[in-house]
């Protein structure tokens, strides 16, 4: 049994893995194709790399891969060298494929790009919101809603920006006044903070704090 245990280990690292390996590096670098959406196309894709993958191991390692699948109890004697040896079949092979195509894929549709700009095409942040809202940093936020009203506050270090895939959604730690032009009046005495749901906002202004502070955000556009 124990023998079947590793055949079966050994079977899926060397011949189903390094598929999934190359298609995860290689949508890491790229971004997702339009296919990426079907989890049918994506596994049928990845286990066809992989059979790809083993053919190329098979005629380069034929009778070393065939004595570890028959007899793996013998290798477990050298750990060191097994594993290394895995690594580089199961996870440094298939990812160093997916990095050199991308690489020439780019260079052939961007010739000008610089060399250190060909991992730079694709910016892998999900959504424009995650993009804003992990750079945005502290200040003054404002939100005009589906009734066009204009909410906001000041998002500091005590509030909360929600990220994907969770929904489009901000927790201010100060509630402010606006009118409905959106110009800020004044803090709203009392309150613990704002949660705005921006999901189906239209607009969503993120202003500096040293464009805007509390004295002139009364007075801010």
């Amino acid at each position: 049994m124990l023998v079947t245990g590793w055949q079966q280990a050994l079977t899926v690292l060397v011949i189903v893995v390094p598929g999934f390996v190359h298609q995860i590096v290689q949508s890491r670098l790229r971004g997702p194709g339009p296919e990426d959406g079907d989890l049918g196309v994506r596994i049928l894709r990845a286990l066809t790399t992989s059979g790809l993958f083993a053919l190329i191991y098979f005629v380069a390692l034929g009778k070393t891969l065939t004595a570890a699948i028959s007899h793996p109890t013998s290798y477990l004697d050298q750990p060191r060298s097994t594993a290394l040896l895995l690594l580089v079949l199961v996870f440094v092979i298939p990812a160093t494929v997916a990095v050199g195509q991308h690489a020439r894929n780019t260079r052939r549709r961007y010739p000008d790009v610089p060399w250190k700009q060909v991992f730079r095409i694709y910016n892998p942040t999900p959504t424009a919101w995650d993009f804003a809202v992990d750079r945005v940093g502290p200040g003054y936020l404002r939100v005009l809603n589906k009734d066009g009203n204009w909410v906001g506050g000041y998002a500091g270090e005590e509030s909360f920006y929600t990220n994907f895939p969770q929904a489009r959604e901000v927790f201010l730690e100060t509630a402010w006044r606006l009118d409905e032009r959106g110009e800020f009046k004044s803090p709203i005495t009392g309150s613990a903070g704002q949660w705005i749901k921006c999901d189906d906002a239209p607009v969503v202004e993120f202003l500096r704090p040293q464009e805007t502070t509390p004295d002139d955000a009364r007075t801010q556009t």
